[in-house]
């Protein structure tokens, strides 16, 4: 007898660990900048170099760097700073091994860059890091059973989530762009910010389809002296692919996308001029795909000639509850605390969605989380050209999901899709966006599955004593399939010996059920 079994291949978090900790340095102001009256801007980012697993612990390695925009009272232009705090930490996560996958993400909580005096600035920032330990696994089943024709079973279909990939990879986005027409050239770079857009992940054959937008500013000095400062935004749209061996088109992506690495270059033009700017950003990509496949496991067996001792476990597979996108558009009115200044002009929103807290509800995902959306704008002061404020927004939304419960596993991505700022007034500015939310929801489906069968002799004198011949009254929960097992025969037996057409019996029902001895024939 050979057993065929099912691999289903899947993934469970063993443990997650969370820490927070905090980044302080001081910064000295380089010899050829002026000094810091202002800070009218600034932006950090964190940076991960290398996760490494070392005596079942989790070493990650990397650093927060910042860059601020200031203001001078020695000059009416505007100048920038930049450093980087290095870290290494160690995260102690239970249980982990060393096959296992290590996811570690990361939150900015709170960040604080101060002017100490005018040569030297404070940075200070909380961080907090999710490490966890994933277990790539299968869960085994038997599917069917060959080389023996006097064996029955019964087979119990399910609906399950087999995972097809699990990797990172890093999809790169090398563009070019010109300085647009009418500005002048390039003289210094003084800050530039970078976005993804409508970013879009599609499976095809053997391969992932990534589309979406880049939104550049750039803020610089022209090359002639005595030139105000400059800027502009561009939008760059990109379009390339992933190899990935064994996905198609008809499978569930379960894709994270961060985007890293977009610190821009000046380059000349074929007229020797500085009006090239090129990019080389990168979008880090955490890719997990899926098939859901029907596969019909066998829950019971017997044979009238052989006994079967089954070996069984509890298995845990997964089901598709859904998968799918939502958009929650947002309209705020925000008046702009800037003194006795105003706005003369928006140059550049930029932003970022952080979820606080999600509930499921009844039929839904109640999500909460905020908008961050950091405005650069040009002010009426001649001392302080450019300012920069940042607001929050609050937003709550709710995710239809059918059939969700508290055992429920889901995932939400959220990505900013849309995002503008436009002057209500010279202190009042309206805010409009769209943000996507990507959700997977899975259910956990527990099921008892043979993992191995063995064979032994029938016990002959239990079956010499029970009779050869029988007519049974068919009772409530009555199966021919337990009925068969009970009296040592086959089902295909008795519904021959009664002219069955079908497997349904009822209450009451008299069946005649004809013994079968261990080596063929009837008693």
């Amino acid at each position: 007898m050979e057993l065929v079994k099912s691999n289903v291949h899947m993934s469970r978090i063993k443990d997650n660990k969370m820490i927070q900790i905090t980044l302080d340095d001081d910064f000295i102001v380089q010899d050829v900048k002026p000094d810091i009256d202002r800070i009218v801007g600034n932006k950090t980012w964190i940076t991960i170099d290398s996760v490494k697993l070392l005596d079942g612990k989790v070493l990650v390695k990397g650093k927060l760097t910042y860059k601020i925009l200031y203001v001078s009272l020695e000059s009416v232009a505007v100048s920038c700073m930049e450093g980087n705090i290095p870290f290494d930490e160690v995260i102690n996560v239970e249980g982990i091994e060393e096959n296992d996958v290590i996811n570690v993400d990361y939150a900015l909580e709170d960040v604080s860059i101060s002017i100490i005096n005018s040569r030297k600035i404070n940075v200070r920032a909380i961080v907090t890091f999710m490490a966890s330990a994933e277990d790539i696994y299968d869960e085994d089943a038997i599917i069917d059973i060959s080389g023996n024709e006097d064996t029955d079973y019964i087979k119990r279909p399910l609906q399950v989530m087999k995972m097809i990939v699990s990797k990172k990879d890093v999809f790169r986005v090398k563009e070019e762009t010109e300085v647009p027409m009418g500005k002048p050239n390039i003289g210094k770079l003084i800050w530039s910010n970078m976005d993804a857009r409508n970013v879009q992940t599609k499976l095809q054959e053997e391969k992932i389809n990534v589309s979406g937008e880049l939104l550049m500013f750039i803020m610089y000095e022209p090359e002639e002296e005595h030139m105000p400062l400059q800027w502009f935004e561009k939008t760059i749209p990109f379009n390339g692919s992933l190899d990935v061996a064994g996905v198609s088109s008809d499978m569930i992506p379960n894709i994270d996308l961060k985007l890293v690495n977009t610190q821009p270059e000046i380059y000349k033009d074929y007229d020797g001029e500085n009006r090239l700017i090129r990019t080389d950003a990168s979008l880090d990509m955490d890719i997990k795909v899926y098939n859901e496949e029907k596969i019909e496991i066998i829950t019971d067996i017997y044979s009238p000639y052989v006994n079967y001792k089954i070996q069984e476990k509890q298995g845990c597979f997964e089901n598709l509850l859904t998968k799918n996108q939502s958009k929650y558009k947002l309209a705020e009115r925000i008046r702009m605390e800037i003194d006795e200044n105003h706005i003369l002009q928006i140059c550049n929103v930029s932003g970022n969605v952080k979820i606080d807290d999600t509930i499921v509800v009844q039929n839904g995902i109640n999500i909460s989380g905020i908008l961050e959306v950091n405005i650069v704008y040009a002010s009426s002061n001649d001392k302080q050209p450019i300012g920069n404020e940042t607001v929050i927004i609050p937003f709550e939304h709710n995710i239809e999901v059918m059939g969700i419960d508290e055992n429920s596993k889901y995932y939400i991505k959220t990505y900013l899709e849309q995002l503008t700022a436009d002057m209500v007034s010279s202190d009042e500015i309206e805010i409009r966006a769209s943000i996507m939310l990507d959700t997977l929801v899975v259910n956990p489906i527990y099921e008892n599955v043979i993992v191995d069968i063995k064979e032994e002799p029938l016990d002959m004198d239990i079956i010499k004593n029970m009779p050869g011949m029988v007519v049974h009254i068919v009772e409530e929960g009555d199966t021919l399939w337990n009925i068969a097992k009970s009296f040592y025969t086959t089902v295909d037996n008795i519904k021959k010996i009664n002219n069955l057409q079908s497997d349904l019996i009822y209450p009451g029902d008299k069946l005649l059920v004809v013994k079968q001895v261990a080596f063929g024939g009837a008693i």
